[in-house]
């Protein structure tokens, strides 16, 4: 099974930004796991440029598919439907990735489906293209491929904005533009001007094997001619000794009766089933092995048995089709694709097969309209679009239909198809149109918007980096890139490098590193931005002197900050502030009620994406497969970065509350000593790890400055006993808080919360967080105050009964001396002489029992109603059972903070 994810970003290129765009060739289409899938997978590899070329049929099916959830098409990549002039369907199916100095590529039977690429039984040719390790002649395939679409680009058949984003996509592709030697063994077809079955016959002519027969001819493939005429040429023309079919009766449209009756032969049938345990895929692979007397060949690809496939060209009424032909002088080269272990291969009698279904590629009736949409752009609010086919000479009054809100507009079509529509806002999402007129419909189109391609499909680092940030759903998508960065860094050949050059960062938090980009400030503070354009300036500026993130953590942590400066800033633009004559005070309110509206919709979205991967983290925290790949130093790394971005969008988002802070605190620090408190039933994160190696990282990467930091933004210093008593839910908040700490010094040894006050000045108080890190040096000495208060801390009755426990010692031991008399003066002014008399009156031990315990620990005897109920309120009660000690209640650590 091909795992398009993998291959895509496989390699080295991915790490690099090698690649400018990719080309996907599909019959049928699903966008929704595209977007899912495999749009994620190309961002993450560089593929910022995407164009997308389906058959007709295909491209109206996506538009009738929950086209409400789609979100990138037109604003991230194309899609295009190829304009036909004939009967014949676009049927190639590839995936083409490219870049100045890199390519990979996919030629298979496989849709742009996850039926296509992880359901079916499919078979697919990969190839890699690197000039510094790879021969010249290695380019053929992809230039076969990419001369392909050309040809679909140069005969009009793709819209202007698909024809642009190409040529942006083999921009500076220099590789691909200079022919490439061939050779008999291997080569790459299509049908565009001849047909496949001629091109087999004239390879075999000029290896002199047309007079040849053939010792077996095998065919694997889905569907076949109904008539049998392929497979009747195919007997007459090789004359196989042995002919084999191979099928699946689930989905076919061949009927082995009527078969017979045509005469085609003597035929072997089979049929190809996955394995048992795998049964639910279906056989749609497409295959050709033909056994010469002195070896093998074998045409792989999109090509189904059928004379639409093979004996006909796309201009001449018959499928595009795209394969690849290998020969080898091994005569059981190929068998391997019968004797793979993932299926399995049962006999059929041919008289048994029925038609199950027919191929959407071989239907005869297709999406032929007679009117079609064959241009469609959207820029400064203007809809143009062409229409093609039976047009009359003009047609005024036509109905423009949107897909997503079936919104109508009227509009007049020129003679030469062409029509525009001024929208009343800018489009910010995917939408699709279709006209009506006269009873004529043609299928629904989407929108292409030219500038937010441009701007999503920017080469460089830096560039694309930039282009995201100035959209508010580019921002978005960019934090979720740097966080997913974050969430994969567990290579090991990373950690000693990465985390030395952590270690030795400038400590006015400059970038210096490779290139030594010193003295570059932080992202200026929220008050130094006046409009939208002066923080996107400035927020490029900075990225212009910044290191890619994948080479820097710190660079890294800029970039989140700067994120989400850009996502929660309150700005205006000009415009706003100055009236012009073109714009009226209502569409300024209108302006600012869509920016407010666009502002709570990300802080809204941030908001729960981050509470959802500190859930996620928190559970990999204990997963011993992930703790494995990764070293201590690295981890500690990304908690501080996880930190930081967690303090910051607190400090910069209403929405982001204090609660929600907090759950994120305990879901990122307790697995790394207690995870059962969040629920998680695992070995802690440290006990992984050898201690003398955990506290030398937890030192080096800054934690104990975060870990205080992070802790008194949300725990102030506990609650004394008088109030304690009555927030028994914030108490055991504190004892588990406690509890952290104290595991913490086990598991990292005794400086675990020593806090350098330079690296606290040079990690916080440079920071633009304007909430939690206070600008004068009384922050470092706040917040050790409130640490040493947490590590002392005392359950509230034990706080109140401390000093006459104290004087309960002294008594029993007979010491009634001068601080025997302070005790009691303090219990008191404490406010509790009514338990000091009665402890005089009758002294005996005082002892602690559990909030769940209702029995006393001297003599085990069932305790009161009445004296559980007083000490669940604080009291000090008298053993009810046989009086011999003095009970007072503590909170029981709770099982789970969360």
């Amino acid at each position: 099974m091909l795992n398009l994810v993998d291959f895509i970003e496989s390699g080295d290129a991915p790490k690099i930004g090698g690649y400018t765009g990719a080309v996907f060739l599909t019959y049928t289409l699903n966008l929704h796991f595209y977007e899912q899938i495999v749009a994620p997978a190309l961002d993450r590899a560089g593929c910022a440029n995407v164009v997308i070329i389906a058959d007709q049929d295909g491209y109206a099916g996506a538009t009738k598919i929950g086209a409400n959830a789609i979100n990138g098409i037109g604003l991230r990549y194309v899609c295009e439907p190829v304009q036909r002039n004939s009967g014949g369907i676009q049927h190639a199916k590839t995936l083409l990735m490219v870049g100045p100095n890199t390519g990979k590529l996919l030629i298979g039977s496989g849709n742009l489906t996850m039926h296509g690429y992880g359901h079916n039984l499919e078979l697919y040719s990969s190839f890699d293209y690197d000039p510094e390790k790879n021969p010249a002649e290695d380019r053929y395939p992809f230039i076969q491929v990419w001369q392909l679409i050309s040809r679909l680009a140069q005969e009009n058949r793709l819209s202007n904005v698909a024809q642009e984003r190409l040529q942006v996509i083999t921009e500076n592709v220099d590789w691909l533009q200079t022919p490439a030697s061939t050779n008999p063994e291997f080569q790459v077809w299509h049908n565009m001007d001849v047909p496949l079955w001629e091109q087999l016959q004239k390879w075999r002519d000029q290896q002199r094997l047309a007079k040849e027969k053939l010792k077996r001819l095998e065919v694997i493939s889905p569907y076949y001619d109904q008539n049998g005429q392929t497979l009747r040429r195919a007997n007459d023309e090789f004359a196989p000794s042995q002919f084999n079919i191979y099928l699946s009766q689930k989905i076919t449209n061949l009927n082995g009766e009527r078969l017979i009756q045509k005469d085609v032969g003597k035929l072997n049938a089979a049929e190809i089933l996955p394995k048992k345990s795998d049964g639910q895929r279906n056989l749609h692979a497409k295959a050709i092995i033909g056994h010469e007397e002195h070896g093998a060949w074998c045409l792989v690809g999109s090509a189904n048995f059928t004379s639409p496939a093979l004996q006909r060209t796309w201009q001449n009424g018959g499928n595009l089709e795209l394969v690849n032909f290998y020969w080898s002088e091994n005569k059981t080269a190929f068998d391997y694709l019968l004797n793979d272990p993932g299926i399995q291969v049962q006999p059929l009698a041919l008289e048994k097969i029925k038609d199950t279904s027919v191929e959407l590629s071989e239907r005869l009736n297709h999406q032929n309209e007679s009117l079609f949409i064959t241009q469609l752009s959207l820029q400064n609010r203007i809809l143009e679009g062409v229409i093609s086919g039976d047009l009359p000479s003009q047609v005024d009054n036509a109905t423009l239909r949107f897909l997503r809100t079936q919104e109508t507009h009227t509009i007049n079509i020129d003679a030469a198809g062409g029509f525009f529509l001024e929208l009343e806002k800018p489009l910010t999402y995917a939408e699709a149109i279709r006209i009506e007129f006269d009873q004529v419909t043609t299928s629904y189109r989407w929108i292409n918007q030219p500038t937010e391609l441009s701007k999503h499909g920017q080469k460089a680092y830096r560039a694309r980096i930039k282009g995201k940030i100035e959209t508010f759903d580019g921002a978005l998508s960019l934090f979720k890139e740097l966080l997913d960065f974050l969430w994969d860094r567990v290579d090991p050949a990373l950690n000693a490098e990465e985390a030395a050059k952590t270690a030795t960062k400038s400590k006015k938090r400059s970038l210096k590193d490779e290139e030594d980009d010193e003295n570059i400030p932080a992202p200026p503070s929220a008050e130094h931005f006046i409009t939208e354009e002066t923080l996107i300036q400035k927020i490029h500026w900075r990225i212009d002197n910044q290191n890619p993130y994948d080479r820097s953590t710190i660079s890294l942590r800029d970039l989140l900050s700067m994120v989400l400066l850009r996502l929660t800033t309150e700005t205006q633009t000009p415009e706003s502030i100055t009236d012009t004559a073109e714009r009226t005070e209502a569409l300024d309110q209108e302006k600012a009620a869509e920016e407010a509206a666009r502002r709570v919709d990300a802080a809204e979205w941030l908001r729960n994406y981050l509470l959802n991967y500190c859930k996620k983290y928190s559970r990999r925290l204990t997963d011993p497969d992930f703790l494995s790949l990764t070293d201590v130093a690295l981890l500690f790394q990304n908690h501080f970065t996880l930190g930081k971005v967690l303090l910051e969008f607190s400090s910069q988002a209403d929405d982001f509350t204090e609660k929600d802070l907090e759950e994120s605190f305990w879901l990122l620090w307790t697995p790394l000593v207690l995870p059962e408190l969040v629920g998680i039933d695992a070995p802690s994160t440290l006990s992984n790890f050898d201690t003398k190696e955990s506290s030398a990282a937890w030192e080096l990467m800054s934690m104990p400055e975060m870990t205080n930091t992070i802790i008194t933004a949300n725990f102030s210093k506990p609650p004394d006993w008088q109030n304690g008593i009555w927030k028994k839910d914030l108490v055991k908040k504190y004892l588990a808080l406690q509890k952290i700490l104290l595991h913490l010094t086990d598991c990292v040894g005794n400086k675990a919360l020593n806090m350098d006050a330079k690296k606290f000045e040079q990690e916080f108080q440079a920071s633009a967080i304007q909430k939690w890190y206070l600008s004068d040096a009384s922050a470092f000495i706040k917040i050790h105050e409130i640490i040493k208060s947490i590590q002392a801390y005392q359950a509230p009755a034990s706080e109140k009964y401390a000093k006459l426990i104290a004087l309960a010692k002294k008594h029993f031991a007979g010491k009634r001396d001068d601080k025997y008399s302070r005790l009691k003066n303090q219990i008191i002014e404490d406010g509790l002489q009514t338990e000091l008399d009665a402890f005089l009156r009758r002294p005996r031990d005082i002892v602690a029992i559990s909030e769940n315990e209702e029995y006393c620990r001297k003599c085990f005897g069932q305790l009161a109603t009445v004296a559980v109920s007083k000490l669940n309120r604080g009291e000090l009660v008298l053993c009810t059972v046989n009086k011999d000690a003095w009970i007072y209640q503590v909170p029981q650590l709770p099982e789970r903070v969360i």
